[in-house]
């Protein structure tokens, strides 16, 4: 009879970490943005600065046009990255290839173009 009850007991326990691997390995640790800095890059090929992902959505930058860097932000779902120059005036989307480069595209109201982000650190 405790054999039975042992045997369910670690049957339940078998399934309960089963489920919670399978949870952990789908967390967004590859896609990891906090506190990590990139290289940006631009199809035009004249635009190449570093971006930060800092803390409560703000990015930092030496983007040389950004003439209101207090209000530039960034957001992530899972592999997909938003991000925001100029109060919005210019936002990029993009995607992981991999954990350290990201492609996407960009428009503000005058242009769109695609750009590409390679981790540093």
């Amino acid at each position: 009879m405790y054999l039975k009850h042992i045997c369910i007991l670690l049957c339940a326990i078998a399934t309960l970490n089963a489920c919670s691997t399978r949870k952990s390995n789908t967390a967004s640790a590859p896609y990891e943005l906090l506190n990590s800095t990139w290289q940006y890059s631009d199809s035009d090929n004249d635009r190449n600065y570093n971006i930060t992902f800092a803390r409560k959505g703000k990015l930092k930058s030496t983007h040389p046009n950004d003439v209101t860097p207090d209000n530039d932000t960034w957001e992530q779902n899972g592999e997909n990255v938003r991000f925001f120059f100029n109060n919005k005036y210019a936002t990029y989307e993009g995607k992981f290839y991999g954990k350290d480069t990201i492609k996407g595209s960009a428009n503000n109201k005058l242009n769109t173009w695609s750009f590409l982000l390679v981790r540093t650190r």
